[in-house]
């Protein structure tokens, strides 16, 4: 099936770069299908070094990490995502690089993302979604908590439906596609992820691992570093409707717009 972008938009994309994160490579398979494939570059695992990476994103109009994050609040500078190795890709690295170009969008699909500190600098928004808007980036989506691995990868799936696919603004997208992953049903989850393993780049394996995990509990979350005072949510403390399993905001709310 021919993707449903063209040769003018570009995408790099980072896919489970530690190695313990399985559904950010169906992510990444779902997000980049939207690209053609001489368009679209993916890293993951050993590749995914802090220098390759950089080399992928230069100039790209999409760029796109499923990985670990977090935010030092003690040096918001030191904020970082997590690649290979467990190097940090962190906002002073982004602010030093020079060959960004204009993207149209970068998607931080990590925790703690957006978060900014705001009692010591208040005026600066020292944060990753600050640094790429800094260095060229039109937008960035971000994460405010530790964010859910399969409700993720379904929820960034369906974002790029609504945005490649159906050519709406990123913000209108990201509003629906919340709004679709607190409403959403056991089997329109699975009918969604059916449909999309139809399209190039994903494959039957990825959609099978993805719809067995709704007949049984899974939890996993794109941490990287849990700094004092920071915690997980307790999946049992999350009012599950058992139609509607990601009901609760803890899935969806996280994600947030800078930028346009």
């Amino acid at each position: 099936m021919t993707p449903a972008g063209n040769s003018r938009s570009t995408f790099a994309g980072v896919a489970n770069p530690t190695g313990d994160l399985p559904f950010t490579e169906t992510e990444i398979a779902l997000a980049s299908s939207y690209f053609t494939p001489e368009s679209r570059s993916v890293l993951s695992g050993a590749d995914a070094s802090v220098d390759r990476v950089l080399t992928a994103i230069r100039g790209k109009r999409y760029l796109h990490f499923a990985s670990h994050g977090f935010y030092a609040w003690d040096a918001p500078d030191r904020s970082s995502l997590l690649l290979t190795g467990r190097q940090h890709l962190s906002v002073a690295r982004l602010q030093q690089f020079g060959g960004l170009g204009r993207p149209r969008l970068v998607v931080l699909s990590a925790c703690e993302t957006g978060i900014y500190e705001l009692n010591r600098t208040p005026e600066e928004f020292v944060g990753l979604p600050g640094a790429l808007i800094s260095i060229g980036a039109l937008g960035v989506i971000s994460t405010l908590w530790q964010v859910d691995d399969r409700a993720t990868a379904l929820l960034i799936g369906k974002f790029y439906d609504l945005h490649i696919g159906a050519r709406l603004p990123p913000a209108t997208a990201l509003s629906r596609v919340q709004g679709w992953l607190r409403t959403a049903t056991k089997p329109q989850l699975i009918a969604f992820a059916r449909r999309a393993a139809n399209r190039q780049g994903v494959s039957a394996a990825q959609f099978n691992a993805l719809a067995d995990t709704f007949t049984r509990s899974v939890t996993q979350v794109r941490f990287g570093i849990l700094l004092p005072g920071s915690n997980v949510p307790e999946k049992a403390t999350l009012s599950e409707d058992p139609s509607s399993p990601f009901a609760h905001p803890y899935y969806w709310a996280a994600f947030v717009l800078t930028g346009l």
